[in-house]
């Protein structure tokens, strides 16, 4: 049972700044390039600022956004520079205060039809460079289906963490939307395909926090092998009858 947490706090940053480029692709090798681009453009990126990158359809959207109260300078106004040269459109920046920005990321409200999953971590886009062209092949072609790759690492390591995967640069997610019950099962089909891709690629590591059911081998996936057994002697001293239990909980050792 806990009976004590500690936290440590950090002021909250005052604005958020961001920027948004769209680029329309034509072909799966047309949306690798400008991934490619893109990715080899991120590791300069300031800690105070993140990316994502979206395709969907015919078009792929750039998200950059930071804390920083000035205008962008260093190596985040060269990155801002090289994107908006290819760009399709760019976006009028956006200054805010964080309160009010952080409004634009809440999702939509209503029921919505959609499954979404992890798309793996890596180092680079070429290491997946199969899959992902793959994966952008299904965006070009059936409706619905959206890729995302997001900034992430490296991260300060944390001995005590259960969580392995704090080197990684990249974070990936797929994601599918429909909106009739009938289409559900040829848009789901086309999600394990895709994450069976991912596998033969070599994407082993995956987030714990985008869980899915058809994920195989999830607990190394989430945790890592030492990590998951040590969560696992966790797990039997303080709930050895297994009372908190679901399809990717915490198992029992043998």
């Amino acid at each position: 049972m806990i009976t004590h947490l500690e936290y440590v706090t950090h002021v909250a940053p005052e604005v958020l700044q961001s920027f948004r480029y769209r680029y329309r692709v034509g072909s799966k090798e047309e949306a690798f390039a400008v991934t490619s681009k893109w990715a080899g453009l991120m590791q300069p990126l300031p800690p105070q600022a993140y990316s994502a990158l979206t395709a969907n359809s015919r078009s792929i959207t750039i998200l950059v956004t930071t804390f920083s109260q000035g205008a962008p300078d260093g190596p985040l106004a060269e990155i801002l520079a090289v994107l908006a040269e290819s760009a399709s459109r760019v976006e009028q920046p956006r200054r805010e205060p964080l309160q009010i920005a952080l409004r634009a990321y809440v999702g939509q409200k209503g029921p919505l039809y959609f499954k979404n999953a992890s798309g793996g971590f890596y180092h680079r886009v070429e290491d997946v460079g199969p899959a992902l062209t793959t994966i952008f092949e299904a965006v070009l072609t059936e409706p619905g289906i959206i890729f995302q790759i997001n900034t992430f690492g490296p991260l300060p390591a944390a001995p005590e963490s259960a969580f392995p995967h704090r080197q990684f640069a990249f974070i990936g997610e797929l994601q599918s939307y429909w909106d009739k019950p009938q289409q559900q099962a040829r848009t789901v089909d086309t999600i394990v395909r895709l994450q069976r891709s991912l596998t033969e690629s070599g994407v082993e590591a995956h987030y714990a926090n985008y869980p899915d059911v058809n994920l195989g081998n999830w607990a190394n996936a989430y945790y890592g092998r030492e990590n998951y057994a040590e969560l696992q002697a966790l797990k039997r001293l303080y709930d050895p009858g297994n009372a908190f239990r679901y399809p990717q909980s915490i198992r029992l050792p043998d």
